[in-house]
């Protein structure tokens, strides 16, 4: 679902990024939330750019009579129920 440029970004912000907030918390607390509050707010518009244009492409060939593939629905709906399954598991203090 994710394409593979996204998830190497997803894995260096979560790798790289949140730690780095987590030490400037220490020195500059209001800073690092508010650095941390932009990342968030760039990781979930990726995602959801991702997601939209994911369902466009369907939609676009659905409009277009084009048949797709019981494997491309199968691996969107995959997409789609691992997204549900980790937004679900997420606990927001």
């Amino acid at each position: 679902m994710v394409a593979a440029s996204e998830a190497r970004y997803l894995s260096r912000s979560r790798r790289v990024f949140v730690p780095q907030f987590q030490t400037a918390f220490v020195d500059q607390p209001q800073d690092a939330v508010k650095q941390t509050d932009g990342l968030v707010e760039e990781v979930i518009g990726r995602v959801t750019e991702g997601l939209s244009s994911r369902r466009s492409l369907l939609e676009d060939q659905w409009a277009r009579g084009e048949d797709v593939s019981t494997e491309d629905l199968r691996l969107t709906l995959q997409g789609y129920r691992s997204f549900f399954e980790h937004m679900l598991s997420t606990e927001l203090r």
